[in-house]
């Protein structure tokens, strides 16, 4: 996936959380988004279920209720990313940074913490 596909997904995000014309929630599921920028991005709601994010930088995003099911998200960047009530079942987090990371309500069932900097 191209950097200026992903900017397309995620505007037309953004126009259907902000229920705007031409708006339609964005679905990455099964993409690889290693090392991808999306810092500060705004997904909540998003399908990125099986994605590999490994190393991306997610830092300050928002991906409350965000669909993470078994995604890879190993060495991510996710210091104060808002991962409220997200589904994180089956997620690889090892060695990923959540410090300040908001993960009230978040599913972690079956993922993988190992090593996670939570502090």
């Amino acid at each position: 996936m191209t950097p200026n596909e992903i900017i397309k997904i995620l505007a037309a995000h953004e126009r259907w959380l902000t229920r705007k014309p031409g708006g339609r929630p964005a679905n990455l599921a099964l993409q690889d988004l290693s090392g991808v920028n999306l810092r500060g991005a705004n997904l909540q709601y998003a399908k990125l279920s099986g994605a590999r994010l490994t190393k991306a930088n997610l830092q300050g995003s928002n991906l409350s209720h965000c669909d993470l099911f078994a995604a890879n998200l190993q060495k991510a960047r996710l210091m104060n990313a808002v991962l409220v009530q997200a589904d994180l079942r089956g997620a690889r987090l090892t060695g990923a940074n959540l410090t300040h990371a908001n993960l009230e309500g978040a599913d972690l069932r079956e993922g993988a913490l190992m090593s996670a900097n939570q502090g």
